[in-house]
């Protein structure tokens, strides 16, 4: 399965790569030293100084911690189930921690998307489809993976045309920065025909776009229960503003004008079911910012 989370491995040390070998020439593993084979690259390192401190959630960034603990924790559960040998070095105590920690996150949101990605290469679209309605997203890039997830398989993989209303539900994903939104941006890019250096928009590389995203407004709690708050930091609403809520079909549910001169704006989710929905701010008609919004209750 492609492997899209090779920063995330720096949760410690680089790994040193090593080019130029057959995967047949992979030595044995020796106590916790390890070569192994991902996306046509060898990478060495010992075990605890690589990958360590993602199993006992101790990885550190300089900024979105979030996001990237959860890149990293993608990577390694890829990782161990394509090289299964990695948890057997012949020292119990130590194994025992990979194979419990495959265990736990196997059960997570991360295993069954990997549940559904190993059904779809399996040929099983159905499945996948069943698979994939069944995960309840916990952040963003977990709800616009599921939402990829549903065109892609529904549509795209089928060959049916990504009509209007589709399109409404991938154009935000598409728009983020995909550090922020996790790689199923990369995908709602494919099916819409965007390209990123036609329209300006930012790479995994590129953190600068994210951050000034993020320095313009604030949604929280994100995924929300109750209610919703809508926060712009470095303005304030005015008379022609307007907040809408729409499903992913696109089908507005909540519309709200909040007060002139306000910084923000609480919406309450009391008649929305469990689900993701797009909550837009528009001025004037012009939409000023988009974000995927998951309601769990």
């Amino acid at each position: 399965m492609p492997n899209l989370y090779h920063a995330a491995i720096s949760a410690s040390n680089d790994p040193t790569f090593i080019v130029g070998q057959s995967q047949n020439e992979v030595p044995q593993n020796s106590c916790n030293t390890f070569i192994w084979w991902t996306d046509g690259v060898f990478f060495k390192g010992d075990r605890e100084d690589e990958l360590g401190a993602i199993v006992q959630n101790d990885q550190q960034y300089q900024a979105l911690q979030e996001e990237f603990a959860q890149f990293g924790e993608e990577y390694l559960f890829d990782l161990l189930t394509q090289e299964p040998e990695i948890m057997n070095t012949n020292t119990p105590n130590e194994d025992d921690i990979y194979v419990n920690w495959m265990d736990s996150i196997s059960e997570t949101n991360i295993g069954q998307f990997y549940a559904v990605m190993e059904a779809l290469d399996s040929g099983n679209i159905t499945d996948a489809i069943l698979l994939n309605a069944q995960i309840n997203p916990e952040n963003v890039i977990e709800s616009n993976r599921k939402t990829v997830n549903y065109y892609y398989l529904t549509k795209y993989v089928q060959g049916k045309e990504i009509g209007y209303e589709d399109s409404l539900a991938l154009s935000p994903i598409a728009l983020q920065t995909p550090y922020v939104g996790g790689d199923a941006v990369f995908g709602a890019r494919v099916m819409l025909g965007i390209d990123p250096d036609e329209e300006g928009l930012a790479y995994k590389g590129e953190l600068d776009m994210g951050k000034a995203i993020e320095d313009t407004y604030r949604v929280y709690p994100n995924p929300a229960k109750e209610a919703i708050t809508v926060e712009l930091l470095n303005d304030t609403f005015t008379e022609t503003t307007e907040v809408v809520v729409m499903d992913i079909m696109g089908r507005i549910v909540l519309h709200h004008k909040p007060a002139v001169s306000a910084k923000s704006i609480a919406l309450p989710l009391t008649n929305l079911q469990s689900g993701i929905y797009v909550l837009q701010v528009k001025e004037a008609n012009q939409i000023l910012f988009s974000e995927r919004i998951v309601v769990n209750k």
